[in-house]
């Protein structure tokens, strides 16, 4: 049995599936498949990772048309509800096992009813190590997308502006409010990231929406304690010592390229203003505890740990 593992082409994904390889190839014959691939170097097995959109029903289609007997897994992720008129657009998903991140992927593709068989959350790689100061550095990383940077906490983050440092892209409109480290967020080396993260010593989560969340995850595994608004997925899998953001009884939806509603949780601006006062003022020793925590806790989601949960499917 031979299996290939397809992706779309956004970053966090592609990064997915290089772990996602690095943990199977220690089990079975498995081959990464990303850019350009010929027919005859498909396998029995396509997974493919993405969004239940038509660049991955593009993939699927190729594989498919070229390998009859393939079978096929999705892994699949996304952020709010699939617009009713898109779903026939993605029936390709029930010609397969359907995997998500997290528990609200999976309640928002049975919603549009598609069976997900499994949930199997993302996992992180490289880890650092716990700290014992706080230097009160505030981190986030992410290109400009409306879910990402919410207009309404805009001025308010300026408050403080001098301890915020973030990776983000060009376009993003508000970079005079932060400490802008790169805009070249979607062609950094990890290493740069990971180096990024040692540098901070709390990970600012401030999205309104999410499918999964792994930046956080991430900053968990350089010590770094996370200040996140409370909504799922993130109260799925960030641990209970999180500093969390209340959100507003609302919700707002946002059209995203005729696909898919994204789902925005209002964030309680003053809760978070609070939220990072404490993280700024906390003292060393409890600083210390608390990054000691969480590298301890992201141990749970390393990558052998989570990903080898994909064999359940593979050696049926």
């Amino acid at each position: 049995m031979k299996v290939s593992i397809l992706s779309c082409p956004a970053y966090s994904i592609v990064k997915q599936a290089r772990l996602l390889y690095l943990v199977l190839k220690d089990y079975i014959n498995v081959e990464l498949l990303l850019g350009t691939f010929y027919s005859h170097q498909l396998g029995d097995i396509a997974i493919i990772l993405g969004n239940p959109h038509l660049h991955e029903r593009n993939l699927y289609s190729y594989v498919k048309n070229n390998k009859k007997d393939i079978q096929f897994i999705f892994y699949i992720v996304l952020e709010g509800n699939i617009i009713p008129s898109f779903i026939p657009m993605i029936q390709y998903l029930h010609d397969g096992i359907i995997v998500t991140p997290s528990n609200y992927a999976k309640r928002k593709l049975e919603q549009a009813e598609f069976k997900v068989e499994k949930v199997i959350p993302h996992g992180v790689e490289v880890y650092g190590y716990a700290k014992t100061s706080n230097m009160k550095r505030l981190g986030y990383i992410s290109g400009y997308m409306e879910r990402k940077y919410p207009n309404y906490l805009f001025p308010y983050i300026g408050k403080f502006k001098d301890n915020f440092y973030v990776i983000t892209n060009n376009i993003n409109p508000y970079k005079q409010y932060f400490n802008v480290v790169s805009t070249n967020e979607y062609n950094l080396d990890d290493s740069f990231i990971y180096s990024f993260y040692k540098r901070l010593s709390f990970y600012l989560n401030i999205s309104d929406s999410e499918g999964f969340g792994l930046t956080p995850l991430e900053a968990l595994a350089f010590g770094n304690p996370v200040i996140a608004a409370k909504y799922e997925p993130l109260t799925e899998f960030l641990p209970d010592f999180t500093l969390w953001v209340n959100t507003k009884n609302e919700k707002r939806y946002e059209n995203w390229g005729n696909w898919l509603h994204i789902e925005h949780n209002i964030i309680d601006v003053d809760d978070l203003l609070k939220k990072v006062e404490i993280a700024l003022n906390m003292s060393d020793n409890e600083y210390k505890e608390l990054s000691y925590k969480s590298l301890e806790y992201s141990y749970k989601y390393d990558i052998t740990n989570v990903y080898v949960n994909f064999l359940e499917f593979l050696k049926r």
